[in-house]
């Protein structure tokens, strides 16, 4: 499951019971959450399979900040 929150509303992105890697998802879930509220999230919060370094680089250039260590 892949949700949002903004000024207490949550905005479901993407919810699977597959198995697959859910760390390209991030891109779009970022982008889909600025053209509803009008800007980048202020933060991520994810868990180790999102802290990629395509994903770190994307929430750097966007001013994002992303919770937990980078992945080595």
């Amino acid at each position: 499951m892949s949700a949002s929150c903004t000024d207490r509303y949550v905005f479901l992105h993407q919810i699977s019971w597959d198995n697959y890697n859910e760390s390209g998802d991030l891109k779009a879930q970022v982008e889909e959450f600025k053209s509803y509220t009008g800007y980048y999230p202020e933060s991520v919060h994810a868990d180790q399979i999102y802290r990629t370094r395509e994903n770190r680089k994307l929430c750097k250039e966007k001013g994002i900040s992303m919770s937990g260590p980078p992945v080595c």
